[in-house]
């Protein structure tokens, strides 16, 4: 009885010793295939995954590729418009010059003449038509004094027969009527100029005072003309008289007198003168100093050491004349200078 106790002790002992074998290997089996069957997803995965990184590595490095061209070319481009511009700025600060010259040619020297040497042109004109002037008033002087001379011989003097008095042949008596008529005409032509010119000197008196500015200014715009100017008002020209007094001392009185080349015009107002500068004139230091421009115009603030022309006259200057032809200073003027360049 024992011995059939221990034989199925032992027999139940082997069955729960297999049983546990069984089920350990079992559980062993169980545990090992689940990591067995997922470990060929996990390495699929991970090759998915670096040939997706790979493909993204590929496309950042072709875009990078693409982006670092596109500098390149941005740069090429900004370095070629920067090296243009800064030839263009070269051959245009090369050029400046020749530019400027071009300029200042243009706007100075419309007739390919420079200012100084118009108005050195035009100073040469005035005083050939002053001397044609002179020459013309010297021509009908010497008329007028013919005409005299002949109206003088064609009246016969007593004692001479009656054919040397005009009572020759008939075409002769005709011929001398008609050279008196002609001489009787002329004298009253003489007597109405004589009238219509005095007409005019006490016209352009009284409006002297009045519109002597304003003509000169018009003559220095170019909108009256200077024989127009002459014309009208009949101007003396007057210059310095005591030059040596006021080399010596600038505080010396002005006193001009009459000189065909002087550098103030004179126009009589009553018993006094209104003087200006003369036309397209360029006034230096000696003008201004030793011949009196500045005290008689009111220009002592203006600059020296450098030469100026009259842009304007405001108002004129008043001298009076003594009796052995001088003038003298009573009222200082007024100019507008600018400097001549």
């Amino acid at each position: 009885m024992q011995v059939q106790t221990r034989c199925w002790i032992l027999s139940a002992t082997r069955a729960v010793t297999i049983l546990l074998v069984f089920g350990v290997a079992l559980g062993a089996g169980c545990m090992s295939d689940p990591s067995g069957s997922n470990r060929v997803p996990v390495e699929q995965k991970t090759q998915a995954d670096s040939v997706r990184t790979g493909i993204e590595v590929k496309s950042a490095r072709e875009q990078t590729s693409g982006l670092r061209t596109t500098v390149y070319i941005s740069v090429f481009i900004s370095l070629l418009v920067s090296m243009v511009t800064a030839g263009l700025i070269w051959v245009l600060w090369k050029q400046r010059e020749s530019i400027e010259k071009l300029k200042s040619r243009s706007s100075g020297t419309a007739s390919g003449l420079s200012r100084r040497e118009k108005r050195a042109l035009k100073d040469k004109i005035g005083d050939i038509e002053e001397r044609l002037e002179q020459l013309e008033s010297r021509r009908q002087a010497q008329n007028y004094q013919s005409r005299v001379s002949n109206k003088g011989s064609s009246n016969a003097p007593y004692g001479f027969s009656r054919s040397d008095r005009g009572g020759g042949s008939g075409p002769e008596q005709k011929t001398r009527k008609e050279e008196k008529q002609k001489g009787q005409e002329e004298g009253k032509q003489d007597e109405q100029d004589a009238f219509t010119s005095s007409t005019r000197k006490q016209d352009r008196t009284s409006k002297i005072g009045r519109d002597l500015e304003q003509d000169f200014n018009r003559v220095e715009n170019g909108d009256l003309r200077q024989e127009e100017f002459r014309d009208e008002y009949d101007p003396a020209r007057l210059s310095i008289k005591n030059k040596k007094e006021r080399l010596s001392s600038e505080e010396a009185p002005v006193i001009l007198h009459h000189d065909d080349r002087g550098k103030y015009l004179a126009v009589k107002e009553g018993t006094d003168y209104l003087v200006v500068p003369k036309f397209d004139i360029i006034l230096r230091d000696t003008d201004r100093l030793q011949a009196g421009v500045d005290k008689v115009f009111g220009c002592e603030g203006v600059s020296h050491n450098h030469p100026y022309e009259v842009q304007r006259v405001e108002k004129a200057a008043r001298f009076t004349q003594k009796p052995d032809g001088a003038f003298l200073l009573q009222e200082s003027g007024q100019i507008q200078l600018q400097r001549y360049d």
